[in-house]
């Protein structure tokens, strides 16, 4: 039988204009799968939180995140493995809790999953960070409760936390350094062999308020930006015929994964 992973994800509360903020954690769950692991994605949502289809407050039963949550895990062959709580409640959830049991480990993606008796079930239960030095300065400059308590592990995408060389704070905890996984078979481009066909992406120019950490200030990613505006204009011409194109049905801009302080 394969090994298998809970996994926390947090893409049916950005139904709409949100496939950025999807395939952020599709990479993950696709990746796990791809390495031969059974993998079982849960989210909790609140039903005040849901939204039709024109950004109206509507029922669970027939909002865009419910519809948005039944499109992605059919379109990946996830429907049986795959549990949207409201308000922490679900048909599924006794037969999620039963997967859980049989799991080796929770592989919560940036906390967001917080039902405290499925996390109970549950030997070992990872915290996977996306936003290093923003998460630990939530967390203890700003007091933010980004749910660490509850895990057991803890990894980030920031290579360098907990060097001497890294300015971060750790928020008390050991930090493992993890890469980030892209399913290039999600990302094949038809066309590569035409001449200029060239990867295109968008996002948000702004992404969290700035944060203040030891006197110094850490702000958003229009910053880092502006230092790589030249090389896109250049690509075309130093490689033609590289490019990408979602195969994914789901389109759209990325979506922010974090509430705000």
């Amino acid at each position: 039988m394969p090994r298998r992973a809970v996994i926390g994800v947090n893409f049916a509360c950005y139904p709409i204009h949100g496939a950025g903020n999807t395939w952020a954690f599709l990479q993950w769950v696709l990746g796990f799968r791809l390495a031969g692991w059974d993998v079982w994605i849960v989210e909790d949502i609140t039903s005040a939180s849901c939204i039709d289809a024109e950004g109206k407050p509507c029922a669970p039963e027939v909002s865009a995140n419910l519809a948005h949550w039944n499109n992605v895990a059919k379109e990946f062959e996830l429907a049986d493995r795959a549990t949207l709580l409201f308000d922490g409640e679900s048909p599924q959830r006794d037969e999620l809790i039963r997967f859980a049991r049989d799991a080796e480990f929770l592989f919560n993606i940036s906390g967001h999953f917080k039902q405290a008796d499925v996390l109970a079930v549950l030997p070992e239960r990872i915290y996977a960070d996306l936003d290093p030095a923003f998460t630990q300065i939530w967390a203890e400059v700003y007091k933010v409760d980004m749910h660490l308590d509850f895990h057991t592990t803890f990894v980030t995408i920031g290579r360098h936390m907990g060097k001497e060389s890294c300015r971060s704070p750790l928020a008390g905890k050991t930090w493992l350094p993890i890469g980030v996984p892209v399913v290039l078979d999600y990302f094949a481009n038809p066309k590569a062999d035409q001449p200029g066909d060239t990867w295109t992406t968008c996002t948000h120019w702004y992404g969290y308020p700035q944060v203040e950490y030891n006197g110094a200030w850490y702000g958003n990613k229009s910053e880092e930006f502006e230092k790589l505006v030249a090389p896109p204009a250049r690509a075309a011409k130093r490689h033609p015929g590289q490019g990408n194109r979602s195969r994914g049905n789901f389109r759209g801009g990325s979506a922010g994964r974090r509430p705000r302080y």
